[in-house]
């Protein structure tokens, strides 16, 4: 039963990339506090209506399918190695702490997977999988 719903067209290509950006542009809004403290209804009704408009734009909302796809695998794949790296260094009473050549790679590996998911997503560069 579950499956026929989520793999619905109505909610796969609607409701979620709706709530996803409603959310995070709901989340940033209290944030910021652009509109002052304590309005939360112009907050939800500003996100609810720009929400409303990118659900309505074919390109734009097959972008953010795009990157929000590429970035659950990422996510998934640093989490795999900092569930390995506590394996091999479970002596640190601190926790997790990066040296400083791993912030570096992190960061370069980061800002390359940025530019090429963005190019990716927005449809400039093709990958065949053959």
């Amino acid at each position: 039963m579950a499956d026929i719903i989520f793999s619905n067209v109505l909610f796969r290509d609607y409701i979620l990339p709706f709530l996803l950006v409603f959310v995070v542009l709901f989340g940033v809004l209290e944030k910021i506090k652009i509109f002052g403290e304590g309005k939360r209804q112009v907050n939800a009704l500003t996100s609810f209506v720009i929400a409303l408009i990118f659900v309505g734009f074919v390109l734009p909302k097959q972008i953010v399918t795009n990157l929000v796809l590429y970035f659950s695998v990422a996510l998934v794949i640093i989490l795999i190695f900092m569930i390995l790296y506590g394996f091999v260094s479970a002596d640190s009473k601190d926790g997790f702490k990066p040296e400083r050549w791993m912030k570096w790679v992190f960061g370069i590996i980061v800002a390359l997977s940025l530019v090429i998911a963005i190019i990716w997503a927005s449809g400039s560069l093709d990958f065949a999988i053959n």
